[in-house]
């Protein structure tokens, strides 16, 4: 596929619905392989979502001073594949996966878990580094404040 960015810049190849890969332009053209009658080429980026600290009054007062943690999360999505999260005190990002699967090549539509959570701040990361449709439509699930 010929198209004109410069040389040695890395691009994300979509061939025919399917993430191909970071690909290095040479000489104006990106080798698609498998080959493909429809294909997307752009520069990679990431989206990213973060939610803010979670408010909940507690006898008329604050919690934005508590220790909290969210003890269940669930992300409902549309038609997306392939988002990563973590906690705010989390370093390592963990895949969401529809439950009872071990990859996610299709779009997927309904509730993704959360399960590596731990005590932090309440906020957590959302995010998509490959050129596939991701939507988040809700992040809910039950805090637990004051906690070790």
């Amino acid at each position: 596929v010929h198209i004109s960015l410069k040389s040695f810049e890395a691009v994300q190849v979509i061939g025919d619905g399917v993430y191909q890969g970071t690909q290095v332009v040479a000489n104006g053209n990106v080798t698609v392989s498998p080959a493909a009658r429809y294909v997307e080429v752009g520069l990679p980026y990431t989206s990213k979502l973060i939610t803010l600290r979670p408010e909940v009054a507690i006898g008329g007062q604050s919690s934005q001073t508590s220790k909290m943690r969210w003890s269940e999360v669930f992300v409902r999505v549309l038609r997306s594949i392939g988002l990563e999260s973590r906690s705010d005190g989390d370093t390592a990002t963990y895949d969401l996966m529809p439950f009872n699967t071990t990859s996610w090549t299709t779009p997927y539509t309904g509730d993704l878990r959360l399960t590596h959570l731990g005590w932090d701040c309440g906020v957590l990361t959302f995010q998509q580094t490959d050129p596939l449709p991701s939507t988040i439509l809700l992040v809910g699930g039950t805090l637990d404040l004051g906690g070790q």
